[in-house]
């Protein structure tokens, strides 16, 4: 897998009629999508869904899924800086899903959580990590009833993150935050058809 990134090429547009842009953008740089290394990718995901059916009465109508994925990761920037794990930028090395959903007659719920682990943002410099980004992990979660008022038409009532957090970004250390991000809970009502 190549790792791209935009640089400066050095070019200046000329600030002449026929400069290939109509005479317009003179002297803006020119920057263009260039290979700035190589990452290696290994890992696995697991999914796991299963009915549970054998629960007495309504309880049958549970059903629990779950998902994880983990990612070890290296790459060489440049041809030569080996980065490894924690420091390639962008690849998130541990993320789970789980949840419950119910289904009984016309009444519908649902529960969920998902993780997302640690990891670099940015590996502005390999030589001074003081100038490196991180993302917090965060863990969010989710809930959602519903009822089928006709067999086309069902009302739902969703709650997304209602614990309300956010994803932190620090510097270094996780006690040098950079950037809070605000994710306040989100409350949907609709009705979804099929017709």
């Amino acid at each position: 897998m190549c790792i791209s990134s935009a640089l400066n090429l050095g070019l200046a547009v000329p600030n002449t009629p026929n400069n290939g842009f109509d005479g317009l953008y003179g002297g803006y740089l020119i920057f263009a999508p260039s290979n700035i290394g190589d990452a290696k990718l290994e890992g696995f995901e697991a999914y796991f869904k299963q009915r549970l059916a054998f629960l007495p009465g309504a309880l049958k109508g549970l059903t629990f899924q779950a998902n994880y994925t983990y990612l070890k990761t290296e790459g060489k920037f440049a041809g030569t800086t080996l980065v490894q794990g924690s420091q390639l930028a962008g690849f998130i090395p541990k993320a789970f899903n789980a949840g419950l959903q119910y289904s009984y007659r016309k009444f519908g719920a649902s529960f969920d959580v998902n993780y997302t682990g640690e990891y670099p943002i940015t590996n502005a410099s390999l030589t001074s990590p003081g100038l490196n980004a991180f993302a917090k992990s965060l863990t969010t979660m989710n809930a959602g009833v519903s009822y089928k008022i006709r067999p086309e038409a069902t009302l739902f009532l969703n709650i997304t993150n209602f614990t309300e957090n956010g994803r932190i970004h620090y510097a270094y250390d996780p006690a040098r935050t950079r950037q809070l991000l605000v994710a306040p809970l989100a409350i949907k009502i609709g009705v979804t058809g099929r017709f």
